[in-house]
């Protein structure tokens, strides 16, 4: 008894060791010379950290704060006030930091950030009538939008959605009355919405519809000077545990897009163990999944975040070079997951399946000339590409159809080879293929043919990790519909080809017509011949139909802005990938400039929105007449406006966009006079992705308005960003 005593006595004293060890020197002497620490925080934060009825101050930052004094030994204290005047407190000196701040790249200049603490997936929040009938992210297209002044994170997002009018108030507060009262449209709201809702007691005249693809981050923050209570800082958090923090938030906040699920104890135990989770993915295998510059890209991104917030728990990639490695990496353990993945019959003796939650058609990509093809069986001696180790590879093995199979690296090896004629077609799942039709110059290729088979994509362990298997068939059945048309619409919008040759069937039917007239003509034998045509004419009618089945689900999209005759989102989308892919292939070096008008909004109010579109047309041939051929140039949204330019070192891309802004400057527009642009620029290269690239130029953009605007702003960052 007294040796379990002393053992129990030994490990509560070196678990409360365990803390004070992770702290340098440096950072003890800190913490016994300043016990106290003095951080603000915004009024009307709730419930992230606001004052009750008994003049306490508590919340979300509170109970935090108190979980980093029982690490630290710190003593932390929380002053309230106006959000701007708190940041600027801390940049005096006049208190040691805040929380509940996003970063960005303008902010990093005055304040040292810690690690996120909270994190947040905000919504689209509509009157509860509704009035411009809003119900999907197209809906907001040129509609207005509340923002609190000085909410940087709220403000990007709600400028990411397009041509977005904003309306800034004072106090968050009156950004949900606005909404109530439909004195704007829509405001982008986080998880403080419904605390916040219930004490203004708006509950009733509110609604959500749809939670964003983005989420927002909150850290603490201190000053410029002050990076040793920021390491502290980081690592207490560190210690705290995403689990408690999961628990804190539950306790304060009704998350609006988490959805729960009934755990066992055994599987809170599981997960309080692991603290988070590893998943392997297909590198290259996009639009489902790849790895771009250690990211994740594709639907897997999407899916890996809903389940990060049904848990609670971060997920977090295992790289691997090839797909072969990424199963027998889960397969041995070294990686718990695997996000979209088919059962055969091998992968079954390593791996554990749950249900299937994406189910899509199998295709077939050929040449023009070839015919529509609905059935594998007329595939027989035909040489057929088939990506390496994915699961039809093994599958269409077994069913010994004598097709005449050719494992290829990806893809977009495949394709090239159906191309140069090497291989008849290329078989994969619709949404792969479409992606390299769109985004390469296949121009002589097709989708002609679409087959009964499946591609069933489920969540996979490893076999006999019973505890992660039980959680993962309980994560499939919260991907509802909604989820899975928003995740696969996202991806798979491609552009309208008219795989229906019917000038060919047509003149198949017509040549049959005058079969059957030429046997009435001749000998009278209707009865037979009619059956023999009509049978044809069936078997045309069903490759029609199924033809037409495939036009259907391959939509027909815009490229244009409707409004300046401009490439629209979509258009810089797909340009972007290409550009991208250049770079990666060829070694080439591009440039990204992203500009808006400076204060637009003032144009709006000054002259009226039909003045302001007049003065985006006249911009827009302003910038076309004076940019090179080869530059891709198309409307990012509301009044931004993005350069792509091919081929451009970072200096060339200064000096083409310094005369761009001076042409702009100097030019007399017929319906608003002179006005001004502000630029940011940020370099594409095969090192930095698509997303860092554009947050760069975002972040540039910023810090030419922050310098007085009608400037070009560079960003010279290597490294990555943090979202």
């Amino acid at each position: 008894m007294l040796s379990q005593l002393a053992f129990l006595l030994l490990f509560l004293f070196c678990s409360s060791l365990s803390f004070a060890e992770v702290l340098t020197d440096e950072e003890q002497i800190y913490i016994r010379n300043n016990p106290t620490v003095l951080l603000g925080g915004g009024e009307g934060f709730a419930p992230l950290i606001y004052q009750n009825a008994e003049g306490e101050l508590v919340g979300y930052d509170r109970d935090v704060a108190d979980l980093i004094e029982k690490e630290t030994g710190l003593e932390i204290h929380f002053v309230l006030g106006n959000w701007n005047k708190i940041q600027h407190e801390v940049k005096q000196g006049r208190l040691d930091g805040m929380s509940a701040i996003s970063s960005s790249r303008a902010r990093e200049d005055s304040f040292s950030f810690t690690s996120p603490y909270f994190s947040s997936q905000p919504v689209v929040v509509v009157s509860r009538a509704n009035p411009k009938n809003i119900q999907e992210l197209e809906d907001l297209h040129q509609k207005v939008a509340a923002v609190q002044l000085g909410n940087i994170a709220m403000e990007r997002m709600t400028k990411s959605l397009g041509d977005i009018e904003i309306v800034y108030f004072e106090h968050p507060d009156q950004v949900l009355k606005a909404v109530a009262e439909n004195t704007v449209d829509f405001a982008v709201k986080g998880e403080s919405l419904h605390f916040v809702a219930s004490r203004l007691g708006l509950e009733q005249h509110i609604t959500t519809k749809f939670v964003l693809d983005q989420r927002l981050r909150l850290n603490f923050a201190f000053g410029k000077n002050n990076e040793v209570l920021t390491t502290i800082f980081n690592k207490a958090i560190e210690n705290i545990g995403q689990f408690k923090l999961r628990q804190i938030k539950e306790h304060w906040f009704h998350t609006v897009e988490r959805q729960v699920i009934e755990l066992s104890q055994s599987e809170k135990e599981y997960l309080y163990q692991k603290k988070s989770l590893s998943f392997c993915v297909h590198p290259n295998w996009y639009p489902f999944e790849s790895i771009e510059t250690e990211q994740v890209g594709g639907m897997t991104s999407d899916f890996i975040s809903h389940f990060q917030n049904v848990l609670g728990l971060p997920f977090e990639v295992y790289p691997t070079q090839t797909w072969g490695e990424s199963l027998s990496s889960v397969a041995e353990g070294l990686c718990d997951i695997l996000p979209m993945a088919m059962q055969t019959p091998s992968r079954s003796r390593h791996l554990s399946f749950t249900a299937p939650y994406i189910k899509l058609a199998l295709v077939l990509a050929t040449r023009e000339d070839v015919q529509f093809i609905d059935s594998l069986e007329d595939l027989k001696g035909k040489s057929i590409g088939i990506f390496n180790n994915t699961a039809y590879s093994e599958l269409l093995k077994e069913r010994d159809l004598e097709i005449n199979l050719i494992q290829v690296n990806d893809v977009e090896h495949g394709l090239k080879l159906v191309s140069k004629g090497v291989l008849f077609g290329m078989i994969d799942a619709l949404p792969a293929i479409n992606h390299y039709l769109q985004t390469t110059s296949f121009n002589d290729l097709k989708i002609s043919g679409r087959f009964d088979e499946k591609w069933q994509l489920s969540l996979a362990t490893s076999k006999g990790n019973t505890e992660l298997f039980n959680i993962l068939n309980k994560l499939v059945k919260t991907i509802d519909n909604d989820l899975n048309k928003r995740v696969l619409n996202k991806y798979i919008s491609v552009r309208h080809e008219s795989y229906l040759d019917t000038y060919i069937i047509y003149r198949v039917i017509a040549g049959a017509l005058l079969v059957i007239a030429f046997f009435i003509w001749r000998d009278r034998k209707i009865k037979k011949e009619s059956q023999l045509i009509k049978g044809l004419y069936q078997e045309l009618r069903s490759k029609d139909e199924k033809l037409q089945q495939v036009n259907k689900e391959l939509e027909l999209l815009s490229y244009t802005d409707t409004l300046t005759g401009i490439g629209n989102r979509r258009m810089l989308d797909i340009a972007l990938l290409t550009q991208f892919s250049r770079c990666k292939n060829e070694g080439v070096t591009s440039a990204v400039v992203l500009f808006d008008i400076d204060y637009f909004k003032l144009i709006n109010d000054t002259f009226g929105h039909q003045v302001g579109d007049e003065f985006l047309i006249d911009l827009t041939q302003t910038v076309e007449k004076n940019i090179r051929h080869i530059d891709i140039f198309g409307r990012w949204g509301g009044e931004e406006f993005l350069l792509i330019l091919p081929n451009c070192t970072l200096q060339q891309a200064m000096d083409m966009t310094e005369r761009l802004r001076t042409v702009i400057e100097s030019t007399n527009f017929k319906s608003v006079g002179k006005r001004t642009v502000s630029f940011g620029i940020a370099k594409l290269s095969a090192s930095s992705g698509i997303n860092f690239t554009l947050r760069k130029a975002d972040n540039a953009l910023y810090e030419a308005k922050e310098r007085g605007r009608n400037c070009v702003s560079v960003s010279l960052s290597v490294e990555n960003e943090s979202a």
